[in-house]
C-alpha cells in the first residue's frame, strides 16, 4: 500500500515537472510571434544620479505566452546610463556607444494580448524624437543561448512628446515648448534691411571707413607682392581670373607709383591683436593696398576685397569691375575658429569637401577639424590591413564572432 502511494506521488511529481517544462518551453517559442512595442518619455524633472524617467509598453499579439527566456529586443539611442526598477519585468542594458538591449527578467511572462509597462531611468534628459530609441529589433535564442533568428519590430511607435515634463530638461528649463504658432510670431517682427545698411565683408571688421567713390579693377592693375607672398598673390590671381575672365599680372617687387594692387607685411595691430591683423586700402587714386601682419593676414584682406565683388560676377565674367573706395582695419576676434566636418559617418565627396574649404577661407576660419575615421567605421581601404574595410565597412548584428560592426544610429541589424 505504501508503495502504491509512493509511487502515485513520484508519478505526480514528474507529471507536474513536465507539465512545467512543456509550458516553459511553450512561452520561450512564442516569441517568434508579433510584439507591438510603443515608448514614451515619462518625466525629465528626476533629481539626483538620473533626470529621466522613460518606459516600454510591450504587447503580446500572438497566441501564445512569452516567456522569461530565449530572446531580447535591441535598438540604437542616443548614450546614456541606464537604472532599472527593482523587480522589474524586463531589464533595459546598455552595451556600448548607442547600442542597447532589453531582457527579460526571472519574473517575466506575457500572456496574449496581454501588455507590460518597462520603466527605467536615465542620466540625461530626452525631449525630441531624435533622442527615442531607432529600429527595435527581436533576436531569438535556441536552449543553448545561440541566435536562431533576427527579425525587425514593424509595430513600433514613439508616443508624442506633449507634456512640459517630457520636453523641458528639468525644472530650471524656461524655454518654451516650441510649436507652429510661436516660430511664426517671433519670426513676425522680422523685416528686410536695406542694402545700404547692410556689410558685405562678413565677419563685420573692426573698422570701415567708406569714402565717396570707386575704383575700376581691371586687369590693368598688375599685382605687386613681396617676396613671402608667392602663393597669396597667385591665389589673388587665379581669383581676380574667375571674376574678369581676364589674368593678372603679378610682379615680385615693391610698389612705386601709378595705380596697381600691392601685397605687403609689416609689423602691425589692429585693435591690440597682431596675429592675422590686415589693413585694406581701396583708393581710386592709387588702387589696392593690402597690409597684413603676417601671409595669413593679407589672405584674410584678399577675403574681404573678394567679398566686395558684385556676386553676379562670380558665374557672368566682367572684364572691368567698380568696387567702392574705403578703409577696412581688421583682426580676429577669435585665434581658433573652426569647422567640423564628418566624413566617415557622412559621406562627401572630394570636390564638396573643396568647397567647404573654399568658403571657410572667405568667412576667414582658420581650422578644419576633419573626421576621417571613428569608433563607429572606418572607411579608407589600407591594403595591407583589409580587415579594417572588410570588418569595419559592414555593419549588422554581430555577435563576437562576427566581421562586422554593431548596428548604429538605427541601422538596424542588417
Amino acid at each position: 500500500m505504501k508503495n502504491n502511494f509512493r509511487n502515485i506521488v513520484i508519478f505526480s511529481v514528474l507529471a507536474l515537472l513536465i507539465s512545467s517544462c512543456t509550458k516553459q518551453e511553450s512561452e520561450n517559442k512564442a516569441v517568434n510571434m508579433n510584439i507591438k512595442l510603443t515608448w514614451t518619455v515619462v518625466t525629465n524633472m528626476l533629481v539626483g544620479e538620473s533626470s529621466c524617467r522613460a518606459a516600454f509598453t510591450i504587447q503580446n499579439k500572438s497566441s501564445q505566452t512569452i516567456g522569461n527566456s530565449g530572446w531580447a529586443i535591441y535598438y540604437s539611442q542616443i548614450p546614456r546610463r541606464v537604472t532599472n526598477e527593482p523587480n522589474a519585468k524586463a531589464i533595459v542594458k546598455h552595451i556600448n556607444g548607442d547600442w542597447f538591449k532589453i531582457i527579460p527578467a526571472q519574473n517575466f511572462s506575457l500572456a496574449p494580448n496581454e501588455q507590460v509597462t518597462v520603466h527605467y531611468d536615465l542620466s540625461h534628459y530626452l525631449i525630441k524624437e531624435t533622442d527615442a530609441p531607432l529600429y527595435p529589433y527581436i533576436v531569438r535564442y535556441d536552449e543553448n543561448g545561440n541566435e536562431t533568428s533576427v527579425s525587425r519590430i514593424t509595430d513600433y511607435k514613439i508616443l508624442p512628446f506633449e507634456k512640459p515634463e517630457q520636453i523641458n530638461r528639468g525644472a530650471d528649463d524656461v524655454v518654451p515648448i516650441p510649436s507652429t504658432t510661436r516660430r511664426y510670431q517671433e519670426n513676425e517682427v522680422l523685416s528686410l534691411l536695406p542694402e545700404n545698411v547692410l556689410h558685405k565683408i562678413i565677419p563685420t571688421p573692426v573698422s570701415i571707413t567708406s569714402p565717396a567713390g570707386n575704383l575700376e579693377l581691371s586687369a590693368a592693375l598688375q599685382i605687386h607682392y613681396s617676396a613671402d607672398l608667392l602663393s597669396e598673390a597667385k591665389y589673388l590671381q587665379e581669383m581676380l581670373q574667375v571674376i574678369t575672365g581676364t589674368k593678372f599680372t603679378i610682379l615680385e617687387k615693391d610698389y612705386t607709383e601709378g595705380k596697381a594692387i600691392v601685397l605687403q607685411t609689416e609689423p602691425m595691430s589692429v585693435n591690440g591683436i597682431t596675429a592675422e591683423a590686415y589693413v585694406l586700402d581701396i583708393s581710386s587714386a592709387s588702387g589696392v593696398s593690402i597690409t597684413g601682419s603676417d601671409p595669413a593676414g593679407v589672405f584674410y584682406g584678399m577675403q574681404s576685397l573678394m567679398a566686395l565683388m558684385p556676386v553676379d560676377f562670380y558665374t557672368i565674367s566682367q572684364s572691368k569691375i567698380l568696387v567702392p573706395t574705403l578703409r577696412v582695419e581688421d583682426a580676429p576676434r577669435f585665434p581658433y575658429r573652426g569647422q567640423h566636418l564628418d566624413v566617415c559617418r557622412n559621406f562627401f565627396s572630394k570636390k564638396a569637401v573643396l568647397k567647404l574649404m573654399d568658403v571657410m577661407a572667405f568667412y576667414k576660419l582658420n581650422t578644419l577639424q576633419l573626421y576621417l575615421s571613428e569608433d563607429e567605421g572606418w572607411r579608407i581601404e589600407i591594403e595591407s590591413l583589409p580587415e579594417l574595410t572588410a570588418v569595419g565597412g559592414q555593419r549588422q548584428h554581430t555577435s563576437k564572432d562576427a566581421a562586422a560592426l554593431h548596428p548604429s544610429y538605427g541601422s538596424g541589424p542588417n
